[in-house]
């Protein structure tokens, strides 16, 4: 296109979405402002909605396809205080069992609902010499193969906690790097219940619904530390 230049007839003929709709249950009751997401079969985003105030939602504007529907709770429990799984449609955990759902354009694909169900809960508190709390220590849930599947991040306080976690036997692992960086202390790393190695970690078995509390570390200062100056060739 050249300055001052028109050029016309740049058209298009849009054609209208199809839709998937449903409702979102919790706890005996809908659930406001879940937030619900559309996936191609290979996991490529789509479109999203949030649920109202009946826990209902509708996606739109989709291609004629088949989709994953995603139900993502982490915004509403930060908002809630709640503990609600994630899930996909219907009722896994896991995209590669979800249900695939069929979409036609300018229909609607209703009854995708989900009743999500209350994962578990683990918290406790992080505290070094004198059992002064320490801040900025991350607490890793690890699977037993070892996988990180959440942390947190101890307050000034030295708490922390984990929510809406599946159920299933975990791990748990304190690591203090982040608090050694920002205070200049030498804390060393543990597993609970005061181990030095993953493989001799405690287990945590946790459930649904389960509050589990008390999950306390006091961890040890290391001897000494590894300093240098990094020069370039």
């Amino acid at each position: 296109v050249d300055v001052a230049e028109h050029t016309p007839d740049i058209d298009a003929d849009l054609e209208i979405g199809g839709t998937i709709s449903g409702t979102v249950t919790g706890d005996g009751g809908p659930l406001d402002g879940v937030w619900i997401e559309a996936y191609s079969p290979e996991l490529d985003y789509w479109a999203s909605g949030y649920t109202d105030g009946g826990g209902d939602y509708v996606i739109r504007a989709l291609p004629e396809g088949e989709y994953r529907v995603w139900f993502s709770t982490g915004e509403y429990n930060d908002m809630n205080d709640t503990a609600f799984l994630a899930e996909y449609y219907d009722d896994v955990l896991a995209a590669d069992d979800a249900t695939l759902v069929p979409v036609q354009l300018e229909q609607d694909t209703p009854g995708i609902d989900a009743d999500l169900a209350v994962g578990g809960t683990i918290s406790g508190t992080v505290t070094g010499a004198g059992d002064a709390p320490l801040e900025y220590v991350r607490v890793y849930v690890l699977d037993t193969q070892g996988d990180v599947l959440d942390s947190y991040r101890t307050e000034s306080d030295g708490s922390w906690s984990l929510r809406a976690l599946p159920p299933g036997e975990y791990r748990l692992a304190f690591m203090p790097a982040e608090h050694n960086s920002e205070f200049s202390q030498n804390y060393v790393r543990e597993f609970w219940d005061d181990q030095s190695a993953i493989a001799a970690a405690n287990v945590v078995t946790i459930e649904y619904g389960d509050v589990l509390t008390g999950y306390d570390a006091q961890l040890a200062q290391g001897g000494s530390s590894i300093g240098g100056t990094v020069y370039e060739s």
